[in-house]
């Protein structure tokens, strides 16, 4: 079930975090850019959120913002959490 914090915000062309690999590998450099279209702001609020956050490909369905917490996940992703959240609950009504 999706336990998320707070209600998603959607939020248009937001900025976000995005990391590149140094030559030596050693470390990462982050920059900000913005990315187009609606995203929505999520605070995930148990461990279950976090670990069906953490499926979700990186750079593609969720980004990092730039400022503030919570992760930006893509309207598709969000979706397909809720219709996840859904079964789970109809599962748990008939077991």
């Amino acid at each position: 079930m999706l336990t998320i914090h707070k209600d998603p915000v959607c939020e248009i062309d937001p900025r976000v975090m995005l990391s590149h690999s140094t030559r030596s590998n050693a470390e990462a450099l982050l920059t900000a850019k913005t990315i187009k279209g609606n995203w929505f702001r999520v605070f995930p609020k148990t461990a279950q959120d976090v670990i069906r956050l953490q499926d979700l490909e990186h750079h593609i369905d969720k980004h990092t913002p730039a400022t503030g917490g919570g992760v930006f996940i893509s309207q598709r992703a969000l979706e397909s959490l809720i219709v996840i959240d859904i079964r789970s609950q109809k599962a748990n009504l008939f077991a």
